[in-house]
């Protein structure tokens, strides 16, 4: 599944993209990253799409389960909403 936005100047990818590689990488499934973080199926399927912003509680959540620290998730979100808006700036004029 691509949940990536695209216009000419800028690609905006979201967290969950990096996390579905590492679920992959590390053979965990979705279901499994939801019991190891106690969020629920639905909310990291939103996630994994883009469509659920990635927050504090959510990041420190994925430290604990995955081991990647919560400003790397932190900065993933940043770094996406803000790529997201350029998107949606440039394909809008």
């Amino acid at each position: 599944m691509n949940n990536i936005s695209e216009s000419q100047s800028y690609t905006a990818i979201p967290p969950g993209e990096t996390i579905r590689e590492i679920l992959k990488d590390r053979g965990i499934t979705v279901e499994e990253l939801a019991n190891r973080t106690g969020i629920s199926h639905k909310c990291i399927s939103a996630l994994l799409s883009g469509k659920c912003e990635l927050n504090k509680p959510i990041a420190g959540k994925l430290e604990t389960a995955l081991g990647i620290g919560t400003d790397f998730w932190l900065n993933l979100e940043a770094i996406y909403r803000f790529e997201l808006k350029k998107v949606k700036e440039e394909n809008n004029q």
